[in-house]
């Protein structure tokens, strides 16, 4: 599939429904990745973005701010890192939010990120991970995905 295009729609789906008054928070893609293809399942890896674009919307609903998705190719990975501006997540907890169960909400069960990680690792064989995060100053989300490469395109032909 086509990644550049699937995040396109995705961020076009969002912008339209983020909050607009009061607490203002925008949506933005910056993609380096125009024409990528990426073997992976357009509906998980959408309810995956989903999930981690709600969560910023989460830690940022007291405040607003800009979430802006980034995708750029360093072979044989493509990187997606979703940044917010939101509460931010301290560093000793990074690795636990990915455990079933762990939530900072008052509401959930704390299992979206660790299904999130699970489609990631086991369904596109990629990996996922906090890169970085300040507390009151937000949190980047990094996404590795393998790349199609062209010996592997044309194994498939």
């Amino acid at each position: 599939h086509d990644l550049h295009t699937l995040l396109s729609q995705i961020v076009e789906y969002f912008s339209l429904r983020m909050p607009h008054l009061g607490n203002r928070i925008n949506i933005h893609l910056i993609s380096k990745i125009e024409g990528k293809k990426v073997l992976l399942d357009p509906e998980l890896f959408k309810w995956t973005l989903e999930n981690l674009i709600k969560n910023c919307v989460d830690a940022m609903s007291q405040k607003g701010g800009s979430i802006i998705l980034t995708a750029t190719e360093k072979s044989p990975w493509i990187y997606i890192h979703i940044r917010d501006e939101g509460k931010g997540i301290p560093r000793g907890q990074w690795k636990h939010i990915f455990d079933p169960g762990v939530t900072t909400k008052t509401r959930g069960w704390g299992l979206g990120l660790s299904l999130a990680k699970r489609i990631i690792e086991e369904y596109h064989n990629g990996h996922i991970k906090v890169i970085q995060s300040t507390v009151g100053e937000g949190t980047t989300i990094e996404i590795k995905l393998p790349a199609i490469s062209i010996a592997a395109k044309r194994e498939k032909l």
